[in-house]
Parts: structure tokens; sequence; C-alpha cells
């Protein structure tokens, strides 16, 4: 019997088309309507989907004269902005392969946020940096430490080296004075040590020798060869005499370098003094706290010396003359509990007495400072 083509269409629509089988009949669910991705999502995805990414951590510097940034990792992204040769960006994302762009080699694409606009520049006009993780507390005696880059130089002769950023580390050598130093890292936090004020540790390398050095004797760029350099703002100094002040300051660099006396700091200016422009005057006081209980209560006969004793400094810390003398009452600033301490000002970052250092008055101020005047 012959099938009617009714029929035989019937059968055709309902087989299977992929076994051959006849299918049985079912009710059609429908399907939710998908929710409309937002509009900057799609764009994300559209970019980067046929270039997978992962996160990347680090630092990177525009090597060409205009780098585009764009809204993709791909030359046919749209281009948002322009990055100039020489900016500095930080990277979060990258591609995962290398990719061949404007004829150049291979490189990969890099995510950063540029001028508040989000975008992707080409590795191959980049000059990366990998962010180091930071270093366990446990690997540096329980203090905190970031990594940074830059030089510093030994403002001692004989400046401790140390396995760790504390003043308990074992000393793993001296460091000399002026020695040029490689910064690797630092303490985040700042630490009062040995009564020397409050400074960070970094971590330094020269030649073959790597290890921690006190912030306190670091400074950051070359010492001055006799006591120059700098010299802070003399406005405010009524009566300040500057020949005065620059003998003393390099008398002071001197006698700090050249005899470093560590703990006797009194002995250290008040030789510095008498050699520079006191013509062999010494006062022979026990301390440098009592030298400024002295000072203060004998302003005229100071006066008779050349030397001005001002109460309170007349501005701001950083801007002492050269040839200031500053003292710092029993603990002040983390100096010695029963002592005091005094140094002069030999440039804007630099004091000396019984041996010199970084200036800590950004710190603090001392209780007292006077400066070379006219006799």
């Amino acid at each position: 019997m012959k099938k009617s083509s009714a029929c035989l269409a019937l059968l055709i629509l309902a087989t299977s088309p992929l076994t051959g089988h006849i299918a049985h009949a079912a009710p059609v669910a429908k399907k939710p309507a998908a929710k409309k991705a937002a509009p900057s999502a799609v764009k994300a995805a559209a970019n980067t989907a046929a270039r997978p990414t992962v996160a990347f951590k680090g630092k990177a510097k525009v090597i060409t004269a205009t780098l585009n940034l764009r809204a993709g990792p791909t030359t046919t992204a749209r281009d948002i902005g322009d990055v100039p040769k020489g900016t500095h960006v930080t990277v979060n994302m990258r591609t995962t392969l290398q990719y061949k762009e404007d004829g150049n080699s291979k490189a990969r694409w890099y995510h950063t946020t540029y001028k508040g606009k989000s975008g992707w520049l080409w590795g191959g006009y980049l000059h990366v940096i990998v962010a180091k993780p930071p270093r366990p507390a446990s690997q540096t005696n329980g203090r905190a430490t970031q990594w940074i880059s830059g030089t510093g130089y030994s403002m001692l002769n004989g400046l401790n080296l140390r396995a760790g950023p504390t003043a308990k580390s074992k000393d793993i050598g001296d460091v000399k004075h002026g020695q040029k130093m490689k910064l690797l890292a630092r303490t985040v936090q700042r630490y009062v040590e040995d009564h020397r004020g409050q400074y960070r540790w970094y971590e330094v390398s020269f030649g073959n020798k790597k290890g921690w050095v006190y912030g306190a004797y670091v400074r950051f760029t070359p010492p001055p060869a006799a006591g120059g350099g700098g010299g802070g703002n003399v406005a405010g100094y009524p009566g300040y005499y500057a020949p005065r002040g620059q003998r003393l300051a390099a008398g002071a660099w001197r006698r700090g370098n050249t005899n470093p006396t560590v703990g006797y700091c009194l002995q250290g200016v008040e030789e510095a003094m008498a050699a520079s422009i006191l013509n062999g005057k010494r006062f022979y006081i026990n301390s440098a706290h009592e030298f400024g209980i002295y000072a203060e209560g004998n302003h005229r006969t100071m006066a008779g010396y050349g030397l001005k004793v001002v109460n309170t400094p007349p501005s701001s810390a950083r801007s002492f003359p050269k040839g200031t003398v500053m003292i710092y009452s029993r603990g002040r600033c983390g100096f010695n509990p029963k002592w005091g301490h005094i140094e002069t000002v030999v440039d804007h970052d630099t004091a000396c007495s019984d041996h010199c250092r970084r200036r800590n008055d950004e710190w603090c101020g001392p209780t007292t400072i006077f400066y070379p005047t006219k006799k």
C-alpha cells in the first residue's frame, strides 16, 4: 500500500537529525530570556576574547615618542589616548602570549590606567619591571619592608653593615665614608635605635657586599668634600654671619669625619668651634643637655663669643643656615635620655658632632639653637 505524500512528510519531520530514529513528540519548554550585558562588558569581552590575559603586577616606562592607549590588547582596538615617552605607569594585567605588532619583535600587551582611562599598551614600546612580592616579615626580624630603587652614600666612616634591619642583627662588615651604595629595600616604618633619632633601615649592595644600614647615616646625594653644598636660607636669622658659619661648618665636617668619637657629641662640637671660630675657647661642660641650659641662661656671654642664642627657631627647621648649633635636651627625638645631644649644621641634610649623620630636625625640633654672628 502506498503511503501518502502527507504521511511521508510527517515521517520526515519526526525523524532525529543525529540518529535517524523517529523522535517522540514532547512539549517544548521556553528558555528564559538572557540578560543583556553592559555595553562596557561587551566591548571588553570582544577586545580580549581572542587573547587570554593573566594578572601581572609591575611597572613600565614608555620608550617611544608616543604610545597608543587602546581599549583592548590589539592594534585594531579603539585608540582612547596617547602616553608620551618617559611616562611611568603601573600595570596590573598582561596577555598570556606575545604578539607581533607593527613589524617589530614579539611582545605582550599590558593593562594600565593613565589619566583616569583604563586601557592596554603594547609591550614592544615599554620597558617593563616586574614587581617583586613583599618579603615576609619573618625574614627581616619581624619588620615589614618594601622594595625601592636608588642610590645612597655612607655618611660615617665605619658604618655597620648588618644582616637584618635591626641594631641587634649580626654585624657583617663596615661601610667607608662616602661609599656609593645601591638601594634595594627599606623598612616600612621608622625606628628609634641607639638614641640616634627616628629613621628607616635600608638594604644596600656595593661591590660583592649586601646588607642593611641604619638610615641616620645614609644620604641620597654625594657628601660634600669639606662641609660645602647647600646651607639653607638665612632669612629669619638676624645677625647671622655667613663667613663664620661656613668656617664652623667646615670645621665640624673635618672633626666628624677625621676623628669620630661616637658618644662624645659635645666634645666634637666644642673642638670644632675652638678650631674654627673661637680661637681655642672650650666650655668644658659635662653634657649637651647642660650646655643647652648654660646657653639659655647666658645669652650675653655667648654673644661675646659671637654666638646668638635663639629660644625658638624663627623659620622652618629645614632652613637652618650652615654653622647653626642645635641642642636636644634629654631623650628628645630619641637621643640619650641622660646626656641629650648637640650637633652643627653642615648642609641641607647633614649635621656633625662626634661624627656626621643625617639631620633629624625633620622629625622634631631642637630645644636650643645658636648660630655665628660678628663679634
